[in-house]
């Protein structure tokens, strides 16, 4: 009896650690976003100040502070949308396999469950309530592998990214098409 114990302290220190994971990489996704924002502000406002300052009558080199302003811009906006797929897939992938496991051997309800959200959304284009019971008996090692191939289907796991980047697409084209118009203009 000590030893089930003992493990099961075990598993609850892996699962902590889990969610303590998905907290951080979740916490840096978010703040991604605001250093990202914040680097562009710096960016513009920067190439904005010197391009006002310059000499007026030197148009051609005036036009060089927009031109490096929106290729800056675009690669931060870039290294933002990669780092952040990257950082998601981290969590996707490691954490909530692992937090499925974890989950099925501390025997934790399934409502406050991450595989209850995974089978939820995975399924809820099918709405087969046999399926959905079947997925809920899944022993906690298959539990683990059957997120995994969720997540490698694309069953589960977007998370808004397409969204982002689309209007990422969007405002990057905008920047380089206003540079373009300014330059034949």
């Amino acid at each position: 009896m000590c030893h089930e114990d003992e493990n099961l302290e075990n598993i609850r220190v892996f699962y902590q650690t889990a969610q303590q994971r998905r907290t951080h990489l979740s916490g840096v996704i978010v703040n991604l976003i605001g250093f990202t924002i914040s680097a562009n502000v710096l960016i513009w406002s920067i190439l904005g100040e010197a391009f006002v300052k310059s000499p007026k009558n030197n148009i051609q080199n005036r036009h060089w502070y927009i031109f490096i302003g929106a290729i800056l811009s675009s690669i931060s906006v870039f290294l933002w949308r990669w780092y952040t797929h990257y950082l998601d897939k981290q969590i996707m992938e490691d954490v909530y396999p692992s937090l499925a496991f974890y989950e099925a051997k501390l025997k934790i309800p399934e409502d406050l469950s991450t595989w209850a959200g995974v089978i939820n959304k995975a399924l809820s284009k099918e709405k087969n309530h046999d399926t959905y019971l079947q997925a809920m008996l899944l022993r906690p090692d298959q539990r683990k592998n059957a997120v995994r191939y969720l997540i490698k289907e694309k069953c589960y796991g977007c998370r808004g990214h397409n969204t982002i980047n689309i209007i990422t697409i969007i405002y990057v084209t905008l920047v380089w098409f206003a540079l373009s118009k300014k330059k034949d203009g």
